[in-house]
């Protein structure tokens, strides 16, 4: 079993959406100064823009990738037998982080966005702190799935 079979299940794949989504908007919705401000502003840029929320959608489209990036440490985790995938994860959070960076790094060289290419590069470190967060939700998903007990 690999990861995007865990995480891109039918039956699955909202419920991680939806969670990811979830500690990503409380991550922003807790910052403060200018980083915060900025970050919340292009959200809402985004959304007006859309007319709906877009973290759901911007997870949505990119989690195949995070779990194609995020898989060597699933694949490492088992081989070690390992119990607790969000403890694991956490452990190693920064080259974690920076697994998920290469995957928004990759997809802003080529997107056609231009204002997103511009301003990307002033608000990776902010991104780099709402994936951070984000690792114990991803292992809590996947884990969930691997416990013998249903869990949701």
């Amino acid at each position: 079993m690999t990861l995007a079979d865990i995480l891109l299940a039918d039956e699955y794949r909202a419920i991680a959406v939806g969670r990811l989504a979830g500690a990503v908007a409380a991550q922003i919705s807790a910052r403060s100064g200018f980083s915060g401000m900025a970050l919340k502003t292009a959200l809402k840029v985004a959304e007006s823009r859309r007319g709906e929320p877009v973290l759901p959608l911007l997870i949505d489209r990119l989690l195949p990738e995070f779990c194609t990036a995020l898989e060597p440490y699933f694949e490492a985790f088992q081989a070690q037998g390992g119990d607790n995938f969000a403890a694991y994860l956490t452990e190693r959070q920064s080259e974690v982080t920076e697994a998920l960076l290469s995957v928004t790094d990759r997809r802003i060289e080529n997107t056609q966005h231009d204002t997103l290419r511009q301003f990307y590069p002033q608000l990776r470190s902010t991104i780099d702190s709402e994936f951070a967060a984000t690792i114990p939700e991803i292992g809590a998903l996947v884990q969930a799935r691997l416990d013998p007990t249903p869990a949701g």
